[in-house]
């Protein structure tokens, strides 16, 4: 693996923990878009993007997220009935 592909590794790893950190037990919430960038997130980097119904849904690999408007992310887990994307 090169140095740049391990790098985005990291990233996204790190993307990935920020969410779940902010998530918590809860199966979903909203978070400022200006707290992430504060703890590190960085929305560059991202495992896949789903674009359907009219909406895009962003995942760091099994955590997803969405733009609220108003400066908002609403943060989710996806699959098993549990996402935010219902």
């Amino acid at each position: 693996m090169s140095d740049q592909a391990r790098s985005i590794q990291r990233q996204l790893i790190k993307n990935r923990a920020i969410l779940l950190t902010i998530l918590r037990t809860r199966k979903r919430c909203l978070v400022k878009r200006e707290a992430l960038i504060r703890a590190g997130f960085y929305f560059e980097v991202y495992s896949h993007i789903n674009r359907s119904g009219g909406r895009v849904k962003t995942y760091c690999l099994d955590v997803g997220y969405k733009n609220r408007g108003g400066g908002c992310v609403e943060i989710g887990l996806s699959g098993e009935g549990l996402g935010i994307f219902k």
